[in-house]
């Protein structure tokens, strides 16, 4: 049986991993830090979103010293110097 907490991933569940448990990974070439892979997870973003987000949105400087913001009408999306993706919202805040 499955404990009642046990996230499963349900398509009404938003977020079926405890916020902050993820850690940095490459995906597909490009770095993204646990933050960003969380606000995907549960904002239900893709890496395919992420990378068209950067390839066609866009850019602004972003909120701190050394990181651009690109956005679309889908997402937007916060990189470093590095190209590493910071934080990702959905909707393009």
């Amino acid at each position: 049986t499955v404990e009642p907490s046990t996230p499963v991933g349900r398509g009404n569940t938003r977020e079926w991993n405890t916020n902050g448990s993820n850690v940095g990974t490459t995906v597909n070439g490009r770095f993204y830090s646990g933050h960003a892979l969380d606000q995907m997870q549960s904002q239900g973003l893709t890496p395919s979103v992420v990378e068209d987000t950067i390839a066609r949105g866009t850019m602004s400087p972003g909120n701190t010293s050394g990181t651009w913001k690109y956005s679309t009408g889908q997402a937007s999306v916060v990189v470093n110097r590095g190209g590493n993706v910071v934080t990702v919202h959905a909707g393009g805040r």
